[in-house]
């Protein structure tokens, strides 16, 4: 059986989780399921600034930029009750286990992405190698690529599948793992993801509930605050320090700031 449902809260989740058995793998997605970076901090910086950084700098200027941002952030959980939650999951002996695009290797001012993810779930609670433990961290080699050191990792309890589909790669984990659930229950905010694993459950005759997690896409404003986008990346040029959605509007009522004109960073 083969089954996508839309959840917008942690109300309509709980009843799903807590219904699942020992034969029952729950995968997490990370980014506005367990943890949020502000409402509509990053949604400004994608679309109003996104293409602009992409036309003025290369490659290497462009994952420092991004860096930044991510490593000043402000993160919080999407709902607290999700860590909790997970703990009670792992208590019962449920497996669980975390899958999220997010490349691993040195990106900008970040040594390790991974290492920098998985610090950041300890950091709120999310302790995912209580499901694997004694599991030792590797790469997953058939997706190995010549030419680039882009590749699925598995470590304390996370799968990290960039530059590949999760589906396939959670395909090739459970493969080498030996592991054949009964069931497998997948929570993502983006529904290609969970089409993605769904294909991969459906080709090996898995039970398969995902659950396309909408909690955060309802709750971004329609439209955005060009003034604060502004403010924040002329302050990101200037300092290399990003400003909040919070901390810049609160700059804005002080100063009563209206615009701010964009400066080219010094990059290393």
């Amino acid at each position: 059986m083969i089954k996508v449902l839309k959840i917008p809260s942690f109300e309509h989740l709980e009843p799903l989780l807590l219904s699942a058995n020992r034969d029952t793998l729950i995968v997490f997605d990370i980014d506005d399921v367990l943890l949020k970076s502000g409402v509509d901090l990053l949604l400004n910086f994608k679309k109003y600034l996104y293409k602009k950084i992409r036309s003025e700098f290369d490659e290497k200027n462009t994952s420092f930029i991004y860096s930044i941002i991510y490593s000043q952030r402000k993160t919080d959980h999407v709902d607290y009750r999700m860590c909790s939650l997970l703990s009670e999951l792992q208590n019962k002996n449920i497996s669980v286990l975390g899958l999220t695009c997010c490349y691993t290797k040195t990106f900008g001012v970040i040594p390790s992405l991974r290492e920098w993810r998985l610090d950041e779930l300890k950091s709120f609670g999310y302790f995912f190698e209580r499901s694997w433990l004694q599991e030792e961290a590797f790469v997953l080699e058939e997706f190995v690529t010549p030419g680039s050191d882009a590749c699925p990792e598995f470590k304390d309890g996370v799968l990290f599948s960039y530059p590949q589909q999760k589906g396939a790669v959670l395909g090739s984990f459970l493969k080498r793992k030996n592991l054949s659930p009964k069931k497998i229950i997948f929570i993502d905010d983006r529904k290609d993801n969970v089409k993605s694993v769904a294909r991969f459950a459906r080709e090996y005759g898995i039970d398969f509930v995902g659950v396309w997690f909408t909690k955060i896409a309802e709750a971004l404003p329609l439209g955005f605050n060009k003034n604060i986008a502004s403010l924040q990346l002329s302050t990101l040029f200037a300092d290399r320090v990003w400003l909040s959605d919070h901390e810049a509007i609160e700059i804005i009522n002080k100063n009563n700031v209206k615009k701010c004109a964009f400066s080219k960073p010094s990059c290393p």
